[in-house]
């Protein structure tokens, strides 16, 4: 078996994709200041870029649409 030094950070990356339906670019994009905990909502106005050939970038989302407000469940708040 593989070890992994910190499998709580990938358990609650992927809770997180899995529960919202953002996109991966848009999570890895997060802050804490897109998380508003007062009202349990994410924001979702940025994603990350990364090519294959150069250095990763901070990006607007694919689309209008994508820059939205997601509610957040408890599971979710919990992490």
């Amino acid at each position: 078996m593989q070890n992994i030094e910190h499998p709580i950070q990938y358990f609650a990356l992927f809770t997180l994709l899995s529960r919202t339906g953002i996109r991966i670019g848009e999570a890895l994009s997060l802050t804490w200041d897109d998380i508003n905990m007062d009202s349990s909502t994410l924001t979702v106005n940025k994603t990350l870029v990364y090519p294959l050939n150069s250095a990763p970038y901070l990006s607007t989302p694919k689309s209008k649409m994508s820059n939205r407000e997601i509610k957040l469940n408890e599971p979710i708040l919990r992490f």
